[in-house]
């Protein structure tokens, strides 16, 4: 009895060992980090549009924030997220010309920062 414990407890152990060795697989994709990259930057266009004057303080922020300082850094993407980044991409066009129509005398600052982050239509790796 007290035999069969010990061999239970041991192999227990050795399960426990080697369960926890094992490497999960990654559940999420580095891909899908490029979604939330691209959509963090939403903010950024109505923040400049209620602060115009510190819009260069706002882009150098966004930068550190969403971890990229140009849509190439993201560039080339997956086929498995090219639905959904051409989306998130779409609303963070929309919310820059929402900006614009708030402040039109910064559309200048707005456009040049929707290029940078966002993409020029029809950019190379860009989703259109």
């Amino acid at each position: 009895m007290i035999k069969t414990k010990i061999i239970f407890n041991i192999f227990c152990a050795i399960f426990l060992l080697l369960a926890s060795c094992y490497k999960e697989p990654n559940l999420v994709s580095d891909q899908i980090y490029k979604i939330d990259k691209i959509t963090s930057i939403q903010t950024l266009f109505e923040s400049i549009a209620r602060q115009p004057e510190i819009a260069v303080d706002l882009i150098q922020t966004a930068e550190n924030v969403a971890g990229y300082r140009d849509i190439s850094e993201l560039a080339p993407i997956d086929e498995s997220i090219s639905k959904k980044f051409g989306y998130a991409r779409g609303v963070c066009i929309s919310a820059c010309a929402e900006a614009i129509a708030r402040q039109p005398e910064s559309h200048a600052i707005l456009t040049a920062t929707a290029v940078k982050f966002l993409g020029a239509y029809n950019g190379t790796g860009i989703t259109a």
